[in-house]
């Protein structure tokens, strides 16, 4: 008996160590770490939390930590206070900080001030955000200089950066040119990489081609995943000539969801029954 209450206390002496230690390694953890609020900040803002996130980024701003204005910039363009969104993300600009140079960028674009999007979007590529490649390929993309756009597409497709709108722009780009091989490439680049955009294109794609069954495939997924109405659609076509009966059923669901060409179909169907 006196043995065992022995081991109980080394035990406990033990546990009361560890905790002891953890608590000590979290204090000292949290007041060394120098980014501790703007962190915080960053919870919050994913939460949609916008008060406590900007009360966050306030004081991290005020620690001297160089992405908090720009994410007070990115509240105040939510709250469409644009003036005070562009002194925020000015003020990161002039940090060099990349994510406040790709929100002006961003803001510009919108603005329709595309020479100055231009600008911080090349910045902010230079400081290393792969996003903004992909919006100045889509500005040259609408300038219709294809070599241009991309020279940009493929900067945020590649390994490197891995930019999932950046492989779709650049597979679509591909289509346009006629080259199936590299936008079937890309796409299925950035399905693996979780893209819905890119498995409901490659659904399009092997359905022109005529493969049917991984047609199938993409959209089988894009209704079981996300429940994607145009892939409803697209998988009552490829069931009408085997199955009319579901095809019908499939074509009133998307139908049901306002649909058009899922509207049309049924109304080809079924000429004398009043569909939407």
């Amino acid at each position: 008996m006196r043995n065992q209450m022995l081991q109980l206390l080394k035990v406990t002496a033990i546990l009361i160590l560890f905790y002891n230690i953890n608590v000590l390694s979290m204090e000292l953890f949290q007041v060394n770490d120098p980014k501790k609020n703007f962190y915080i900040g960053l919870n919050f803002f994913k939460a949609n939390q916008l008060k406590d996130a900007w009360h966050y980024f306030s004081i991290a701003a005020q620690e001297g930590c160089a992405e908090s204005p720009a994410y007070l910039g990115i509240i105040s363009w939510i709250n469409n206070d644009i003036d005070a969104a562009k002194y925020y993300l000015e003020f990161g600009r002039q940090r060099k900080e990349k994510e406040a140079l790709y929100q002006l960028g961003r803001i510009y674009d919108q603005e329709g001030n595309i020479d100055e999007a231009k600008k911080y979007y090349y910045e902010a590529i230079n400081a290393g955000h792969a996003r903004a490649a992909n919006k100045l390929g889509l500005i040259f993309f609408k300038e219709k200089n294809n070599e241009k756009a991309k020279e940009f597409f493929s900067f945020g497709a590649s390994d490197t950066n891995n930019d999932l709108d950046a492989q779709c722009n650049l597979a679509y780009l591909y289509m346009q040119t006629g080259d199936i091989d590299e936008a079937t490439k890309w796409y299925k680049k950035a399905s693996d990489l979780g893209s819905f955009i890119a498995e409901y294109r490659l659904g399009l794609l092997y359905l022109q081609e005529g493969n049917e069954k991984e047609a199938k495939r993409r959209f089988l997924r894009m209704v079981d995943e996300i429940q994607h109405i145009p892939s409803v659609y697209y998988l009552g076509v490829l069931n009408e000539k085997i199955n009319l009966a579901k095809a019908k059923r499939l074509y009133s669901i998307a139908a049901g969801r306002g649909y058009k060409k899922a509207i049309d179909a049924l109304k080809r169907l079924n000429p004398d029954e009043n569909i939407g």
